[in-house]
């Protein structure tokens, strides 16, 4: 576990020095309008996006690279999806939370988004801590960090877990039938996006 963190720190301290630029401004967000933000998912959710959920006292963050944006119930109520597996320890810290953020980092932080966020549990370390990004809290009272470059507010709207039995026989086979992720199926969470914030 030990390692995990320092390998976290070190990845980094590494990509700090690439996007010094970026750090210099760090702490200056400007909250803007969903359709200023002109999100698309299918470059969103492919750029390192991190969701995080929980409050001060257990709390907990993951890469996801499956989602959409859009809207839904009403031509005014932004929203985005996220799935998680039943497995994962940031399930329950959904199921519990009324809020959580959607964070997308620029291309330098990948290696650590995809590597250390991306291949440890919270179960077995304090992710929030051993990434080494710094913590902030939002308004909506969920975690995220200060190094991304747009953070997506979202209040939870709706709960669904999928079904295999109605899903295609090809997908189940692919993503639900084999090795570790047999049975293991997803979480639909769509969460109204309340508020945009990004660098200045």
């Amino acid at each position: 576990m030990n390692e995990n963190k320092q390998e976290g720190k070190a990845l980094l301290q590494n990509e700090q020095h690439t996007a010094a630029d970026e750090q210099q401004g760090s702490g200056n967000w400007q909250q803007i309008s969903v359709e200023e933000a002109a999100l698309d998912a299918f470059t969103f959710f492919s750029r390192s996006a991190v969701l995080s959920v929980g409050t001060e006292t257990k709390m907990n963050c993951m890469t996801v690279s499956w989602g959409q944006v859009g809207t839904l119930w009403g031509n005014h109520r932004n929203v985005c999806t996220v799935y998680v597996r039943q497995s994962r320890y940031t399930k329950p810290l959904m199921d519990a939370s009324e809020t959580f953020t959607l964070e997308s980092f620029a291309p330098e932080y990948a290696r650590l988004v995809n590597g250390y966020l991306g291949r440890v549990s919270g179960r077995d370390e304090d992710k929030m801590a051993g990434s080494g990004l710094t913590l902030k809290r939002m308004a909506n009272g969920a975690p995220a960090f200060e190094e991304g470059s747009i953070i997506l507010e979202c209040r939870k709207l709706c709960t669904v877990d999928i079904e295999l039995s109605k899903m295609a026989p090809e997908v189940v086979e692919q993503w639900y039938a084999q090795g570790g992720n047999a049975g293991d199926f997803h979480t639909q969470y769509i969460g109204e996006i309340t508020a945009v914030w990004v660098k200045k």
